[in-house]
């Protein structure tokens, strides 16, 4: 049970935004069929939800700029590195 948890642990760790994509879908789904679930327990939920969307953004910003860094040579400077990795970014989601 032990390695379970850390595995849950290392999950939501590893994947913050799909994470909370996930409570999220359930909380609606147990709101849309769950008549007895008010509203106000659901705005709570919501609340804390946008707050770990905004954590799990952090988190996958913070992962891109040590790649960023991970990959340079040491000799680009940063604005250049920074302006690579958004057209490569663009790049890849505009075909």
């Amino acid at each position: 049970m032990k390695t379970l948890y850390a595995n849950i642990r290392k999950y939501i760790k590893k994947y913050p935004a799909r994470t909370s994509g996930y409570f999220s879908a359930i909380t609606i789904y147990l709101y849309h069929y769950i008549p007895a679930i008010n509203a106000d327990s659901i705005m709570f939920f919501v609340s804390i939800f946008i707050g770990m969307g905004e954590a799990a953004q952090r988190a996958e910003d913070k992962k891109t700029i040590m790649a960023i860094y991970l990959n340079s040579d040491g000799n680009v400077p940063d604005d250049d590195l920074i302006e690579e990795a958004m057209n490569l970014h663009k790049a890849k989601h505009s075909k």
